[in-house]
């Protein structure tokens, strides 16, 4: 259980808000969501990102994207979404398979 002067301790580990601005990473499920919930509920400037990563017929992304979008309205922080599929695609996944070759 956590006892009070535990609590408070926690605190301290949280900067000032004034003038702070957080970014966070969403994907659109419950951890990012919170994540950012909570960012905005301490009072910090936040903005909700997503980076689209994977091209192909699996809608994953495009709903988790759609889900980011939607959370961080609803909480009252930005959001920017970035094609990333192509940069991604050549410096990731390429390098990864040439390096089994």
């Amino acid at each position: 259980m956590l006892t009070q002067e535990k609590s408070k301790t926690h605190e301290n580990y949280w900067p000032s808000t004034e003038g702070s601005k957080i970014a966070v990473c969403m994907s659109g499920g419950v951890d990012s969501s919170s994540s950012a919930y909570i960012v905005a509920k301490k009072g910090y400037k936040a903005v909700g990102l997503t980076g689209w990563l994977f091209k192909g017929s699996n809608r994953c992304c495009d709903s988790g994207m759609v889900d980011a979008a939607k959370v961080s309205e609803f909480i009252g922080i930005d959001y920017v979404s970035k094609d990333l599929r192509d940069l991604f695609k050549t410096e990731i996944v390429d390098h990864f398979i040439s390096s089994y070759g």
